[in-house]
């Protein structure tokens, strides 16, 4: 059976029980998955600078796991593997990705363009992947682990670029208008439904769309109204914007 990456200093045994780790790993799932929640499901009552801090946890936990399968190599399983009994960290890895996902902006909207999104989330799953490898058991390493594992860390990795082009967004803000000229909603076979308005030309490039909107923005504008845009360039160079009711003084 081939040894562990890390080694413990003979004098510094490795003392941890298996009950330990799994004591760890539960409360480290309980958390993530809390954190998804929040994040999705109540962001809209979440002060900013909480908001923010539930991010910046999420984003941080895989980084955990990587810790904890370095530290205990032969009692974590990042794998899908079902009758593994070492401890489970998946839901730490797909929970953070969903919390990250989450917004407080209403009605978001990106560029049409996702490929920059798309590379830069690319390029941290590779970095996240790698490093949970890394920290495997060298018996278990093989190229379909890696991509067992690339694919597991994909959403967190795009999940992240997103996030991160928004919340460090320091580009100033530019408004706009634009008619609503038709309204649509779309039953999905599942029974959720999707709300849409179509808006006239606006922004420099002068181009009518139809955007996904919430069912409040949907339900309280009528076909030729008119919305107010604030459009961004983000912090990645990925431009967002988002839609909503005009104020008194827009």
């Amino acid at each position: 059976m081939g040894s562990s990456p890390i080694l413990l200093p003979p004098d510094t045994p490795d003392t941890t029980s298996q009950g330990d780790v799994s004591a760890i790993a539960f409360v480290l799932s309980a958390l993530a998955v809390a954190l998804a929640i929040l994040a999705q499901f109540f962001n809209a009552s979440l002060d900013a600078n909480l908001f923010l801090a539930i991010e910046i946890l999420a984003a941080a936990l895989p980084w955990v796991v990587v810790w904890m399968q370095a530290r205990w190599p032969l009692q974590i399983n990042v794998g899908c593997e079902r009758k593994d009994p070492r401890s489970s960290m998946v839901f730490v890895l797909l929970g953070s990705g969903f919390c990250l996902f989450a917004t407080q902006f209403q009605n978001l909207q990106n560029d049409n363009d996702y490929s920059p999104l798309l590379g830069y989330g690319c390029a941290i799953a590779v970095v996240l992947a790698c490093a949970l490898f890394l920290a495997s058991p060298r018996d278990l390493r093989s190229v379909g682990r890696f991509f067992q594992l690339l694919i597991l860390v994909a959403f967190y990795g795009f999940a992240l670029a997103r996030q991160a082009n928004i919340l460090l967004d320091r580009s100033p803000a530019r408004q706009y208008s634009a008619h609503v000229t038709d309204k649509a909603t779309h039953a999905g076979r599942r029974g959720g439904t999707t709300y849409s308005l179509f808006l006239d030309a606006w922004g420099p490039a002068g181009t009518a769309e139809r955007a996904p909107v919430g069912r409040d923005l949907y339900d309280s504008v009528a076909v030729g109204d008119t919305v107010c845009i604030t459009a961004r360039d983000g912090a990645l160079y990925v431009p967002w914007y988002t839609i909503h009711q005009c104020e008194p003084d827009e």
